[in-house]
């Protein structure tokens, strides 16, 4: 497998994992690869580039919000990348991401370094063993670290995603408008507050 073939198939993984993740929370706009725009297409490529040079998930949602301001894109609360110009809820500092948010930023850099190492790797030889390294009980929580979350946890912040969204499709009944929105917004920030304090507590 050449260089941009190899590219291209890593890209398509990342990006209909991508789609799939993002549709679990709610949006259902992202296009299939094959439907894809090219800008979109190249955006992805660029994102796999970042990834396999080692960019962490914060570098890599610089790296992403970069090439949406070149391309005029502006925050708002709710996503219309028809508009002009166009507008993203994701157009923050890494930091104020909702925490699903910055799990997708996790998830994609994950799928690429595996689809990576699947593809490029000996296959007469066994795939190493990866453990996960326990986390001391008394390990103290930094507030801007990533705390992987326990089996319970999981199971927690589930159980709060599925309440929030069924919030959410009923606020999606409602007629357009900025209260809708904003009541959106702060749907997703109950979404991020409670995450952090399943995992941090």
């Amino acid at each position: 497998m050449n260089k941009m073939t190899l590219m291209l198939t890593l890209a398509a993984i990342a990006h209909e994992a991508n789609r799939h993740y993002c549709q679990s929370i709610g949006d259902t706009s992202q296009p299939s690869w094959d439907a894809a725009p090219d800008w979109q297409k190249e955006s992805a490529i660029a994102g796999i580039e970042g990834a396999l040079a080692g960019n962490t998930p914060e570098q890599q949602h610089e790296s992403w919000m970069a090439e949406k301001a070149k391309m005029g894109t502006v925050y708002a609360p709710v996503k219309d990348m028809d508009a002009t110009p166009p507008q993203h809820p994701c157009m923050v500092p890494y930091a104020e991401l909702p925490a699903e948010q910055q799990r997708k930023d996790h998830l994609y850099s994950a799928v690429v370094k595996a689809a990576f190492g699947a593809l490029t790797s000996d296959l007469n030889k066994p795939l190493p063993e990866i453990k996960p390294e326990p986390r001391p009980a008394s390990a103290p929580k930094h507030p801007f670290e990533y705390q992987p979350p326990t089996i319970e946890q999981v199971n927690q912040i589930e159980e709060v995603r599925g309440a929030l969204k069924a919030a959410y499709e009923t606020l999606m009944t409602l007629p357009s408008s900025r209260e809708r929105s904003l009541a959106i917004t702060k749907l997703e920030e109950a979404s991020m507050w409670a995450n952090k304090g399943i995992v941090f507590h």
